[in-house]
């Protein structure tokens, strides 16, 4: 073994045996322990994960925030009202970030409307 390979060696194992001792992050399932189904989670520009899930019982979609992915807090709801065009269950969204601004998808709600060649119905 060369020397190059030995301290290289050496320093992994550093590395392993540092990282260990300073204790790992432990949690058991669920992390989060209530209504959040389908979940999008997104790092924001601030450092902390948030977390968009299909509606509660009262047809929402709640905010979620986390440090480490293990420790979630609920932070409120992306609509601080329904908005008048909200007639069905929100489910599965998605958030992204473009230019600066954050941007929601979520489908209709597909049980009880139909694509057609004119629109939705």
């Amino acid at each position: 073994m060369t020397l190059r390979k030995l301290l290289l060696l050496t320093l992994s194992l550093m590395l392993l045996v540092t990282a260990c001792s300073q204790g790992e992050l432990r949690y058991t399932n669920p992390v989060y322990d209530h209504d959040a189904p389908d979940p999008t989670v997104v790092r924001a520009a601030d450092g902390l994960y948030y977390a968009y899930t299909t509606q509660a019982a009262d047809k929402r979609i709640p905010i979620l925030k986390s440090k480490d992915l293990v420790h979630w807090q609920l932070v409120g709801d992306v609509f601080a009202e329904l908005p008048t065009w909200a007639t069905h269950d929100f489910w599965a969204p998605h958030i992204l970030m473009r230019g600066g601004k954050y941007y929601l998808y979520t489908p209709p709600d597909i049980r009880t409307r139909a694509l057609t060649p004119s629109g939705w119905r």
